[in-house]
Order: C-alpha cells, then sequence, then structure tokens
C-alpha cells in the first residue's frame, strides 16, 4: 500500500475516533434521560425507536449471603441450591514469578500452558 494511501487512512481513522469518543459521551447523556422511563418500547421520529430492557438481576452472592442462605434453608437445600467450587487463578505478577522460580526452560513451557493470544489494535492518537 502506497505511503499516501497509509496516511490518509490514519487521518481518517484518527477523526472517526475522535467523533466516536463525543458521540459515546452524548449516547450517554441520552440514555440517562431515557432509562429512567422504565422498562418498554419508545418511539422517536421518523419510524426510530429504542426497548428499554431491565434484566433480571444477577446472582453473586458474597460469603456472609451464602452463609445466610444455609442458615435460612438448611443443609440438605442448601446442597440442592449451591456446588462447591476450587479452583486457581494465577497469582498477580504470574510471568515475573514464573521467571523468578522456574529454569528459563520451564519457564518457557508454563507460559505457553498459561498465555492465550491477544489480539491486535490500534491505539489511536
Amino acid at each position: 500500500m502506497a505511503k499516501s494511501n497509509i496516511e490518509a487512512l490514519i487521518s481518517e481513522g484518527v477523526s472517526i475516533k475522535a467523533r466516536m469518543k463525543t458521540d459515546a459521551g452524548r449516547l450517554k447523556e441520552i440514555e440517562g434521560e431515557i432509562l429512567p422511563l422504565g422498562a418498554g418500547k419508545y418511539e422517536g421520529r421518523d419510524g426510530t425507536a429504542c426497548t428499554v430492557i431491565v434484566g433480571s438481576p444477577s446472582i453473586k452472592p458474597n460469603e456472609a449471603a451464602i452463609e445466610a442462605v444455609k442458615n435460612a434453608v438448611g443443609e440438605e437445600h442448601f446442597k440442592t441450591l449451591f456446588d462447591r467450587v476450587i479452583g486457581f487463578k494465577p497469582v498477580k505478577g504470574f510471568r515475573d514469578v514464573v521467571n523468578a522460580i522456574l529454569t528459563p526452560a520451564k519457564a518457557k513451557k508454563v507460559l505457553g500452558l498459561c498465555e492465550a493470544a491477544a489480539a491486535p489494535y490500534i491505539k489511536w492518537a
């Protein structure tokens, strides 16, 4: 691709990104006015419309809530309502810790097993 084409694409991309930021701010303001109207379909001009959807609350009890539920419903129902899950997550600074405690060959293997490819992206100036 010719340099002038790349330069034109970069200039256009920066311009679009700036408009998106401005438009996103305005959209947030508009949503702030419409959301309090509650669930339902609302019509604009020229056949435009939007629908406000009020979803169900997510189920994410903290430890205190889980214990309260256990006390409220008893052991038998509690076991039906909740699964016991034991899991692992990487420690903070995982890469640094791996490189500090393992040989280079083992570190490379462990990181290869644990890393997921990141999608490339563009940071517009």
